[in-house]
C-alpha cells in the first residue's frame, strides 16, 4: 500500500519526547481546592476569611454529589475559602476530636475557630427527585448555612 503524506509532514522532525504540560496545582482560592493536613494551620486556623472544609472519603457517594454543588456556590461567597480534605490518618491529626469522621463532614471556621459541624447531607433525596432538583435543594440549604455561618439553623 501507498501512504500519502502531506508535504509538510516529510520535513517535520518527529518529536517523540514531547509531553503534555503538567496540570497546574489548584490555587488555594480555587473553589474546593484540596488541602493537606500540613496546610491546615495556614489555610484554616490562621485564615482571616471564613472557611468551609468538606471532609471526603474515597467511597463516599454523597461527597461526589456535594462537591459540584459547593463549587457552584463558591462564586456567591467570594470572601470564603472552600477546601476539600481527604479523610486519612494524617487528616485525623487536624480534624476536631468531637467531629464524626464518617464522610461527608462539613466544617465551618470563622477567624480560625470551628463554628459549626455537619456530618452527612442535611436531608435525603426525595423519591423520584432528579439530580438537578436535589442539587438545587441542597444548594439552597448550604447557601443559607454559609450566610448564617452555621449548620444549626439552616432551613430545609
Amino acid at each position: 500500500g501507498t501512504v500519502n503524506l502531506a508535504e509538510g509532514d516529510l520535513n517535520r522532525p518527529a518529536d517523540l519526547t514531547a509531553t503534555e504540560p503538567a496540570p497546574a496545582q489548584p490555587s488555594p482560592r480555587a473553589p474546593l481546592a484540596a488541602i493537606r493536613a500540613a496546610d491546615w494551620e495556614s489555610r484554616v486556623t490562621k485564615a482571616k476569611e471564613p472557611v468551609l472544609v468538606l471532609v471526603t472519603g474515597a467511597a463516599c457517594a454523597d461527597c461526589r454529589f456535594a462537591a459540584p454543588m459547593l463549587k457552584g456556590l463558591a462564586a456567591e461567597f467570594p470572601n470564603w475559602s472552600l477546601y476539600s480534605l481527604q479523610d486519612s490518618p494524617e487528616a485525623s491529626k487536624v480534624l476536631p476530636q468531637s467531629a464524626n469522621r464518617t464522610p461527608p463532614v462539613f466544617l465551618l471556621y470563622e477567624k480560625g475557630l470551628l463554628r459549626s459541624v455537619r456530618q452527612g447531607l442535611p436531608f435525603p433525596r426525595a423519591k423520584d427527585e432528579s439530580d438537578a432538583d436535589y442539587q438545587e435543594r441542597l444548594s439552597r440549604w448550604f447557601r443559607d448555612a454559609l450566610t448564617q455561618k452555621s449548620f444549626t439553623f439552616a432551613r430545609h
